[in-house]
């Protein structure tokens, strides 16, 4: 007969095996335990009082109004081919030629150039305290810094469009076309497990919002995915645009895990801006925002269901051999 501490063995092997652990990826991380990602990433942070991560929630009666000069994109309706590598991994689409495509206004103090763009599934930020089924970044670097803007304090720019379920969109029409008839047009090379893409893509219209150059949040963040840099001036537009139920679903099918949005970071009392100011008033039913640290983690969510799983094997084993 096998004695209580076989199966406290046998239990413990068992309860080892089902701890989501971080895997070495092809992008050096996953999404099963984001909020380890600082174990390897020391940037990714601990959830301290003077970080700075992305994402956040973004509300509007906890954000102050500033007259900002609108954003000027040389490329929002842009009707002009460019070419771009996509390598069907999740880490997104990049631009060949980098600096056509460019952004400035609101108060940056440089140029900044479009280098890639890539999409989230649900978004990473929230609106509110609720998300929407999908996000796209786009990347811009700082024109005056050729080297080193990763992790430059002012490196980065990207501004984060929020999609919800509605009209096909038309942008999203057409990129996906391209990617889905990879195997037919496309030039490729292969390095290691992964093929990268060649294609050119006919335009960029379509993706924006009416009115995403005057009525966006701003605020300084950081890289969502490791090495989570604080380098960012992030943009979000106020307007969802919309995106179809059969185009999300062939997204989703793109990317490299099911769920690819990390978890909302702590605001930690930074300047959260708005370029616009409607009047709106608060809801009766609507619940505060957190900003303090004390949210719960995806880890920590986690770590109290394995402990009640833990609590109920251990009695049953206990019982049975009362």
């Amino acid at each position: 007969m096998y004695t209580f501490t076989t199966y406290l063995v046998f239990f413990a092997i068992i309860y080892v095996s089902f701890i989501p652990k971080i895997e070495a990826a092809t992008k050096d991380f996953t999404y099963h335990r984001p909020s380890d990602w600082y174990l390897d990433h020391a940037a990714c942070g601990e959830q301290l009082a003077n970080e700075r991560q992305s994402p956040i929630n973004l509300d509007y009666f906890q954000s102050e109004f500033s007259s900002l000069s609108p954003l000027h994109f040389n490329y929002i309706a842009s009707n002009k081919a460019f070419n771009v590598t996509y390598k069907g991994d999740g880490s997104g689409v990049e631009i060949v030629n980098p600096g056509e495509f460019m952004v400035s206004g609101a108060n940056l103090a440089s140029d900044y150039i479009l280098q890639q763009f890539h999409m989230h599934t649900p978004s990473e930020h929230h609106k509110s305290n609720e998300e929407t089924v999908m996000e796209l970044h786009l990347v811009h670097s700082n024109s005056n810094i050729s080297d080193g803007w990763v992790s430059h304090p002012k490196g980065i720019v990207v501004f984060g469009i929020m999609f919800k379920e509605g009209a096909e969109n038309i942008f999203m029409k057409d990129f996906l076309a391209k990617i889905e008839n990879l195997n037919i047009s496309a030039t490729n090379e292969t390095s290691g497990n992964s093929t990268k893409y060649h294609l050119a893509f006919p335009h960029m219209s379509g993706l924006f919002p009416d009115d995403a150059s005057t009525t966006f949040y701003t605020y300084p963040g950081s890289l969502t995915t490791p090495p989570c840099y604080e380098s960012v001036t992030w943009f979000v537009a106020d307007t969802y645009q919309t995106i179809s139920t059969e185009q999300l679903s062939a997204i989703e099918r793109l990317h490299a895990s099911s769920n690819n949005n990390r978890p909302i970071q702590p605001p930690n009392n930074r300047m959260i801006r708005r370029s616009f100011d409607d009047n709106r008033t608060a809801s009766p039913t609507s619940s505060p925002t957190s900003t303090g640290n004390n949210a719960p983690s995806v880890s920590s969510a986690f770590s109290v269901t394995a402990n009640s799983v833990s609590v109920c094997f251990l009695l049953i084993t206990y019982w049975m051999f009362e």
